[in-house]
């Protein structure tokens, strides 16, 4: 599922190789296809499941790659990524600050 190789990709230093195996071979946790590169980590909670947390001016990045205009994949992520809940495991879309 989504990108073969997220360091070819630019994938962030700030999670380790491990960590990001255990997201993909993990079933019971979601991940939006195509946007591998942008995981950054993942997001503990008192009492809930672990969530996939991506950064979103990588998800952009990514989208445009793919052949649309900023404005295109901003309204694309923010309606079909950032408006979809897929269950308490939802993953999580970080803005840097």
């Amino acid at each position: 599922r989504g990108i073969a190789d997220p360091w070819k990709y630019g994938a962030t230093s700030m999670m380790e190789k491990e960590e990001f195996e255990f997201i993909r071979e993990n079933d019971e946790l979601p991940t939006w296809d195509g946007y591998d590169a942008a995981i950054v980590g993942l997001g503990y909670r008192c009492g809930m499941g672990d969530v996939v947390i991506y950064d979103r001016d990588k998800m952009l990045e990514i989208a445009i790659g793919m052949g649309m205009t900023f404005s295109e994949a901003d309204e694309w992520i923010s309606y079909n990524i950032e408006g979809a809940y897929i269950g308490e495991k939802t993953p999580i879309i970080m803005n840097k600050l």
